[in-house]
């Protein structure tokens, strides 16, 4: 049992710190990024940024993409820089931080490529050569193959910096909120930045094992299980071994439960010690595979007493259950058939209930569970039919004391089959309705000033992405221009209502991802287009309101000819114009310094370029809104629900079944004796196992039907299909059938009681 817990617990805790350090190195990278300090702005507009350096609690960083060089070797880097006097943004892994200009970190990528060290000196290109001295070796947690110089210099003319960071709340000082109320500046804590940053990476590169800690302790309390039934045989014999010398059975109990703490708890404190201690001496090797470096890992605390307290909780209770098993084994096969009556009884009030509540299709799992535990329960009368009179008995016997593992079978095999096929379905079929809210493979950086969009666009070009478009958002100071539907305009009007806040819901087209929309300002396009949504356009007609801020009153509702384009709408503008453009003139249309960048090439280029760009993205625009689109991801994890339904359904079906089968066949070996002593020949005998245990292969082959008939009539039947994974409970089922006839058919022990 040591070894079982010690196993089960290991692995679960391996994973948990996995998870967490992969999180904390993306958090780490940020915060180091960002000079640890708490708060970061960004200019929008270049005449706000002497309001912020006048407010003293901001340190300017610069980010640019250059080269760098010592002898005939140059390698493109990223160049990263802030005045003399102010903290390094980067994380120091061996020798010291740059104190005064001229001095530099290196990051460990960079210094291979460059071969240097600390002490040797690097040319840098930003783009007038700087030497810079290396005192030591950077460390970016998150980005292992990042090549990048961090140092302290005095800034070029006429360059703005690309990002603040500093110790003040810029929403307390009057001046920068009222810069960020204009779209001057944004702002956001670090803190949010790092945490919306890590939970995104951790939902792209840890999707797989997104649910394997649900999956995995449930399987885990299902492998104890089933051991501790295997072992029930023996553990009989030592209980028996000890009331022979003459031990009260207060005192076994006592010894017992004294074995089953000792022996779970350390389990599972050598596994959570062997698991966290082998990923600290091999987190190098770990963090590679994922492409970061990690100095250390983390520990969730919380989550790692847990599984170490959950998994032995379940072992010890396991223990008590087949201690009692073995005292009382004799009598296990005399489980009373009535647990038929009361389970079909107890879902028949179920689905009662639930249809007065719900309605019949919300109800019609339980009404098919009722069908499927009254079919099982009532299985056994019929596992006598056409056997001979002299084991007809036998059989009947036999099949009726197995009818409370049939039902157990029959209500798991069910439920997980009900459940992954719902699931799944669902999932398909949100599959087929979903549309992207941006072009197809894009990432969108929505709200970057100009410095920091143009150190991305260099970053972007250099990794081997070509295409990308920006625009600017409008001043929207007095009143906001907004694109809809022709419908829409339609429908205000008939409303009569002249305030934005008013007009009824139904208004709005559900079809449309954003039924009212921004537009957007771009010098790029032509002074006559007008390009709108596809989806708001109607016989080539599209719909604009203008509406007065702060009142929110509507003082224009009309409709225009617009081009429609498939790159707008969801989270992209709704429309895009020229500032020169007669619509723009005659709104007031005046474009600000927030942009919104989107790199129509992101998916295009590989994996390890797409997560440099990312790192460069969170260093650049660091209080920019990020939004990426890797295809269909279901945000409610119905597939990986799904599937782990289906897993947790074929394991518990396997092993539990199974070892439930097995603790049966064991109480039964005195009948087995006397068949055999009868004469019966192992032939005859697995016949007779293959006719008494008939109703727990009616359970399995009932509950995976009834269960996805369950599944369709709740609504899971427009055709998208339930995959493949439903199956795995209904196969686990008939494993565990398999391995009951097998073992019951089979000559017995002379050991066996």
């Amino acid at each position: 049992m040591i070894a079982a817990v010690m196993l089960c617990v290991g692995v679960l805790s391996a994973i948990t710190v996995i998870s967490a350090s992969f999180k904390a190195a993306v958090q780490g990278s940020i915060v180091g990024a960002y000079a640890n300090q708490p708060y970061v702005v960004q200019v929008l507009d270049g005449s706000a940024e002497p309001t912020l350096a006048r407010s003293g609690s901001f340190q300017p960083i610069w980010q640019k993409t250059g080269t760098a060089g010592r002898g005939d070797r140059e390698v493109p880097v990223e160049l990263r820089y802030t005045p003399p006097g102010n903290r390094v943004p980067a994380v120091v892994k061996t020798g010291r931080a740059p104190q005064v200009a001229g001095e530099m970190l290196i990051s460990e990528r960079a210094a291979q490529l460059l071969r240097v060290d600390v002490g040797d000196e690097v040319t840098a290109y930003r783009p007038t050569p700087t030497v810079l001295k290396v005192t030591g070796i950077s460390r970016d947690a998150a980005q292992r193959d990042t090549a990048a110089l961090t140092f302290l210099a005095t800034p070029e003319q006429d360059s703005p910096a690309t990002i603040w960071v500093g110790t003040a709340d810029p929403f307390e000082n009057a001046q920068l909120r009222a810069g960020i109320e204009k779209r001057q500046l944004s702002a956001r804590t670090i803190r949010l930045v790092a945490s919306e940053e890590a939970a995104g990476a951790a939902t792209v590169v840890l999707r797989p094992i997104r649910y394997a800690v649900q999956s995995l302790a449930v399987l885990s309390v299902v492998l104890l299980a089933s051991l501790m039934l295997l072992l029930t045989r023996a553990l009989r014999r030592d209980l028996d071994g000890l009331r022979a010398v003459g031990m009260a059975g207060r005192s076994i109990n006592l010894l017992t439960a004294r074995a089953a703490v000792v022996c779970s708890l350390g389990g599972a404190a050598i596994g959570v010690a062997l698991s966290v201690g082998g990923l600290w001496l091999g987190r190098d090797f770990v963090s590679r595979q994922l492409n970061q470096d990690w100095g250390g890992v983390s520990l969730q605390l919380r989550a790692t007493l847990q599984l170490a307290l959950l998994v032995p909780a379940a072992a010890i209770l396991l223990t008590a259950l087949v201690a009692v098993i073995s005292r009382y084994g004799r009598r296990f096969s005399a489980l009373p058939h009535r647990l038929a009556a009361i389970a079909a009884l107890g879902a028949t009030a179920s689905s009662i209930l639930v249809i007065v509540v719900g309605g019949p299709f919300q109800a019609a799992p339980f009404y098919l569970l009722t069908v499927c535990l009254v079919v099982t329960g009532v299985a056994w009368r019929l596992s006598a039919v056409g056997v001979g009179h002299g084991t007809s008995v036998v059989t009947r016997t036999l099949a009726r004391s197995l009818t409370p593992l049939a039902m157990l079978a029959a209500a798991l095999v069910f439920a997980t089959t009900w459940y992954s096929a719902w699931n799944l379905h669902t999932s398909l079929a949100s599959e087929a309705l979903w549309r992207p809210a941006q072009p197809a493979g894009s990432l969108l950086v929505n709200g970057v000033g100009a410095q920091g969009r143009q150190a991305i666009i260099e970053a972007y070009q250099q990794l081997g992405g070509k295409r990308f478009s920006r625009y600017q958002l409008a001043d929207e100071q007095t009143s906001t221009l907004r694109v809809t539907s022709p419908s829409t305009v339609t429908c205000l009007s008939k409303a009569a209502t002249k305030n934005i806040l008013d007009v009824p819901s139904f208004c709005y087209s559900p079809d449309q991802r954003s039924p009212l929309n921004i537009i957007a300002l771009s010098s790029e396009a032509a002074t006559g287009a007008f390009q709108v949504d596809t989806e708001l356009i109607s016989n080539n007609q599209v719909g604009l309101l203008d509406i007065g801020v702060p009142s929110g009153t509507i003082t224009y509702a009309g409709t225009t000819p617009a081009t429609p384009s498939s790159e707008l709408g969801g989270y992209m503008p709704g429309a895009v114009l020229s500032p020169a453009s007669p619509i723009a003139v005659k709104h007031h249309l005046r474009p600000t310094g927030y942009e919104f960048l989107v790199l129509l090439d992101m998916s295009n280029l590989t994996p390890d370029n797409q997560a440099q760009l990312r790192s460069t993205i969170r260093r650049s625009a660091g209080a920019a809104q990020v939004a990426e689109d890797t295809g269909f991801v279901d945000e409610t994890g119905q597939r990986q629900l799904s599937s782990m339904a289906a897993l947790i359904g074929f394991g518990v079906a396997a092993l539990f079944i199974g070892g439930l089968g097995v603790a049966f066949v064991g109480s039964h070996a005195s009948i087995r004796r006397l068949l055999r002593d009868l004469g019966l020949t192992k032939r005859r005998r697995f016949y007779l196992a293959t006719r008494f245990s008939a109703p727990v292969l009616l359970a399995v082959v009932v509950g995976t039907g009834l269960g996805l008939l369950a599944a369709w009539m709740s609504g899971a039947h427009d055709g998208s299909g339930f995959g493949w994974a439903w199956m795995l409970p209904g196969v686990g089922g008939l494993l565990a059938y398999g391995s009951l006839i097998a073992n019951y058919s089979r000559t017995p022990n002379r050991n066996e009681a």
